[in-house]
């Protein structure tokens, strides 16, 4: 499945120096890394993606499906994109244990027990489910909601920053199981990090966004 977009997005400001990101987007299958310094709209432009914030003008196409097209006032809401959207910090249901942070939401279709199964264990967290979140670590809290977004069976996967703050060792792990599993289900992966040493070899592409731009 394929993922394009032509997005225009202003942060306005009272002294006209507000923010502006322009970018023209384009991902296959696998991982693509979306790099640049601090500040420039990579996180915007996961947003914008999944619908939380709204361009000035532009479109977004997924799998031949427009999920946006301002020209044309069509805007898919946020729940009906398909899209996981995992951020920096887990945002994990603190009053829940692991196993109802892993299926809060997922609807009772048929396989989606043994499908949990799968993804629990390949992610490592078997033995966690039971475990209240707020006693998680920071790796273990990521890859639960790792694994939440991806048993939502999205048709497009954003990360923000999954392995920042983690060490060495529990990165390596974290970022070969995750998009180990992204790859098998040939879900296209947009992964935002600013540690371009690590990262970039996980990859299959990589776009550099400076001053609201594309870097050519």
């Amino acid at each position: 499945m394929s993922f394009s977009c032509e997005l225009l997005f202003r942060y306005p400001s009272r002294k006209g120096d507000g923010f502006k990101l322009e970018v023209a987007l384009k991902c296959g299958e696998g991982v693509t890394l979306v790099t640049g310094p601090s500040g420039q709209g990579k996180t915007t432009l996961l947003r914008l993606i999944a619908g939380l914030l709204r361009p000035r003008a532009g479109w977004i196409k997924l799998g031949g499906e427009k999920l946006l097209d301002v020209s044309s006032h069509k805007c898919v809401p946020p729940h009906l994109r398909g899209v996981g959207l995992v951020f920096q910090d887990p945002l994990l249901f603190p009053h829940l244990k692991v196993k109802e942070n892993l299926l809060f939401g997922l609807k009772r279709r048929k396989g989606v027990l043994r499908e949990a199964s799968k993804t629990i264990e390949a992610l490592g967290l078997s033995e966690l489910l039971l475990r209240p979140s707020l006693t998680l670590s920071g790796g273990q809290a990521r890859r639960v909601a790792i694994g939440r977004a991806l048993l939502s069976r999205p048709r497009l996967l954003l990360l923000d920053e999954p392995w920042a703050g983690l060490d060495a060792e529990t990165r390596a792990q974290s970022a070969d199981l995750i998009l180990a599993l992204a790859r098998e289900r040939n879900i296209p992966t947009i992964l935002v990090s600013h540690d371009l040493s690590f990262s970039e070899t996980l990859v299959d592409a990589t776009v550099r966004i400076e001053d609201g731009r594309i870097a050519t």
